[in-house]
């Protein structure tokens, strides 16, 4: 006997790659990374067009992002859905349907899935770099029609081939499809093992030049001192702490190139979420706190690493931070966000908003 109250699911979604079941949206996901991936990575014709340059810079940055998409889907499609989804957008993703244009699913964007790819990955395999260049060239080209210099467009490239081959490590340890060469084709494969090859050993090239100019540095700044005057002199310089923003922490840790400490600063990063332990009665918002390395800098040899060369060294990529109360901002912001995805229901909704107590001016708050 069919249970009247069993919510009907999906069919299909109806992908740039044609219908696919619901089971299959992370392969489309996947396909969509692969194909944006490889026009990416291969070196354009000397007469490209405008617009064929836009699309390989819009390329970039989805590639990447419809990467980690396609593996946090793998996992469960519910994880790719934007932080303040509607209760729509989780009935689709979770693979139901509720009179739901597909147009109006809101996911998360690339940086924040990233995070969260390194937050739910198995322990074994490292987490995926917060990558820089890659998603502010996307940006440039879809909003402002911008083109990077030929040296920035390197940077990003280095940047999508070393996240592809992180991510696939993950997908690796969670049994999702890890075929490297497939992913890239023959072909664009080995564009990306000789792009690799130059890339790290640029990196090496960079990070042993900085080292042994910290070392020289360190060497001139101490001779002739003694013991006693040497610790008074590195105590001083050490105790200078690192120029930051209002959204940075900084973190001690061994310098590379003289051995004493150097300052690693980190980008912080506040996600609010809802505390409903004493529902219905009441809830209150908090704040979860980590943070991403940016760089670091030693004020005793003048060392100076940013985040690409931290991996040659043992510095923590990210931090957790644990949990603070949210401010009277972020909880406005939320507030926000929540109303206008309330807005956004009301509109497939088949009841009137003013018979559930909402005015045109939008839902009022119990707790104001």
């Amino acid at each position: 006997m069919t249970n009247p109250f069993r919510l009907p699911t999906h069919k299909s979604w109806n992908t740039v790659y044609g219908p696919k079941p619901h089971p299959e949206l992370p392969q489309a996901l996947f396909e969509l990374a692969a194909d944006c991936a490889r026009r990416a990575i291969e070196e354009p014709p000397a007469d490209q067009s405008g617009f064929d340059r836009w699309v390989r810079m819009t390329a970039i940055g989805q590639a990447a992002e419809m990467l980690v998409k396609a593996t946090l889907a793998g996992i469960n499609p519910v994880l790719i859905a934007d932080k303040n989804s509607s209760t729509h957008t989780l009935w689709a993703l979770a693979g139901i349907t509720r009179q739901l244009p597909q147009g109006k699913v809101a996911t998360v964007g690339g940086t924040e899935a990233i995070r969260r790819l390194n937050e739910c990955k198995p322990p074994a395999p490292p987490g995926v770099p917060e990558p820089k260049s890659l998603f502010e060239i996307r940006h440039g080209a879809q909003h402002l029609a911008l083109s990077p210099t030929d040296k920035y467009l390197d940077t990003a490239l280095t940047e999508l081939v070393t996240l592809v081959d992180g991510v696939f490590k993950i997908r690796d340890a969670l049994n999702q499809s890890a075929d490297l060469n497939a992913f890239w084709s023959p072909k664009h494969f080995a564009i990306v093992e000789a792009r690799r090859k130059a890339g790290y050993e640029r990196l090496l090239k960079y990070y042993g030049e900085a080292i042994g100019e910290g070392k020289a540095d360190y060497a001139k700044l101490i001779a002739g001192l003694s013991d006693n005057d040497r610790m008074r002199v590195v105590g001083e310089l050490e105790a200078r702490l690192p120029i930051t923003e209002d959204d940075q922490t900084s973190r001690k840790h061994n310098c590379p190139a003289c051995g004493n400490y150097m300052w690693v600063v980190y980008d912080v990063q506040r996600e609010i979420d809802v505390d409903d332990s004493d529902a219905p009665h009441s809830i209150g918002l908090y704040a979860i706190v980590s943070a991403i390395v940016d760089h670091a800098e030693c004020p005793v040899c003048n060392l100076h690493l940013d985040h690409e060369h931290l991996i040659l060294t043992d510095v923590p990529f990210s931090l957790d931070l644990g949990i603070d109360e949210a401010t009277d901002e972020e909880e406005d912001g939320w507030r926000d966000a929540r109303d206008a995805e309330r807005g956004d229901e009301w509109e497939y909704a088949d009841i009137d908003p003013a018979d559930c107590g909402y005015e045109d001016g939008g839902p009022e708050d119990p707790r104001a």
